[in-house]
């Protein structure tokens, strides 16, 4: 999961009411260590990994990275262990744990009898992105078991507990961002600029995808797909992809390279801009006039609601996360899913009307500061907080 949604959090706590210390399994990027060293009063890094998702590999591949993790975590000992010792120093009072993927904080706030919130932000289970070695039914019981509350982001990543019958903890709380970042005044200048370093002239049409080329499910050839149709319809418009690049041999850098052949083949090479990372993502999103995001199996979709904080209209499936936060014809268009020639059809409505695309982008602004705010974000998660730790 994108780091983005527990730092604007952790961000915006109040400093007088909460202490946030934070682990994490990896080193944070400098841009992430900037802010923890800022608003977190100690960092660590704890290992996790092992009997709990299932990767989708071979057999022989999923052996080698299962031996992998549990020999780094000492078959969980070793995380336990650690996290033991961090809330005993810290004198910690409630776990937070930000991601199902990780089940160690889960398992050491039972185990020490703490307040534990796990904070769900994948779909889960058989339908979902990410697979566990549990079967469902046994899944949402573990989860429900090792937390006080269950938090999701979307009514779609509910539906995973619901269909276990497993709601009587979950409660779902959106993220949110701060719409002051994606409004301010030199946004238009730097947004420019951006546009500039990358070739594009300043009155061209640009359509984003945001998607890391590393996560296959987000549909990359879709996007290049529906922009090879408008291309043809309109042959000025210009595509850009935003995010990292893989450099070394592997498998997401075959990946890469196939959707560049791909591109190439639909005719639309020279039009698609690979711009990479752009770590200013209000600028990023500020440099497009329309953004397609085109997986239906999207938990959430982040990228949707800074798109439409920046006065930009979406494109996407009419399933999934991004359905329940762009509003059908009022903040972009949502179309048929997994369907090219739907994704098509609704960017060039919007890209030949030009008083329809600004409109939307207006509504998608309002609607951000309505429904996904930070604020209301944060006093959702201190209801949920005081709550347990008043129980």
């Amino acid at each position: 999961m994108s780091a983005t949604g527990i730092l604007e959090l952790i961000k915006a706590l109040p400093k007088d009411e909460y202490r946030v210390y934070f682990t994490s399994p990896s080193v944070p990027s400098a841009d992430q260590r900037r802010i923890l060293e800022q608003y977190a009063a100690d960092i660590a890094l704890i290992p996790n990994g092992g009997l709990w998702t299932r990767p989708k590999l071979s057999l022989i591949q999923m052996l080698a990275a299962e031996a992998k993790a549990n020999l780094r975590t000492a078959f969980h000992i070793k995380p336990q262990i650690m996290l033991r010792q961090a809330l005993k120093q810290w004198q910690i009072d409630l776990v937070y744990s930000t991601s199902v993927l990780i089940n160690d904080p889960a398992i050491s706030a039972r185990l020490m009898g703490l307040p534990h919130l796990w904070h769900i932000k994948e779909r889960v289970g058989k339908q979902g992105i990410t697979h566990f070695y549990l079967p469902d039914s046994l899944l949402a019981q573990a989860i429900t078991k090792l937390a006080n509350r269950v938090i999701v982001m979307s009514d779609y990543i509910a539906e995973f507990f619901a269909q276990q019958q497993q709601m009587a903890k979950v409660i779902k709380i959106a993220d949110g961002l701060n719409p002051a970042e994606f409004d301010s005044p030199q946004l238009v200048a730097e947004a420019r600029a951006l546009r500039q370093r990358l070739g594009i002239p300043e009155r061209a049409l640009v359509v984003g995808l945001v998607a890391s080329i590393n996560s296959a499910w987000k549909r990359h050839e879709l996007f290049i797909e529906a922009a090879a149709q408008i291309h043809r319809e309109m042959p000025d418009v210009l595509f850009v992809h935003f995010g990292p690049i893989p450099q070394q041999d592997g498998l997401h850098r075959t990946r890469y390279l196939s959707l560049q052949k791909l591109a190439s083949t639909l005719g639309v090479a020279d039009r698609l801009l690979w711009a990479g990372e752009v770590p200013n993502i209000p600028v990023m999103m500020a440099s497009l006039n329309l953004l397609i995001h085109p997986t239906a199996v999207e938990p959430f979709g982040r990228v949707a609601i800074e798109a439409m904080a920046s006065g930009v209209p979406v494109i996407g499936p009419s399933v999934g996360g991004i359905a329940e936060s762009v509003v059908d014809k009022q903040t972009g268009l949502l179309v048929e899913p997994n369907s090219a020639d739907a994704l098509a059809q609704a960017g060039l409505e919007l890209l030949r009307d030009p008083d329809k695309l600004e409109r939307l982008g207006i509504a998608a602004r309002q609607h951000v500061r309505e429904h996904f705010s930070i604020q209301r974000h944060v006093d959702q998660i201190m209801k949920v907080i005081d709550i347990e730790l008043s129980a």
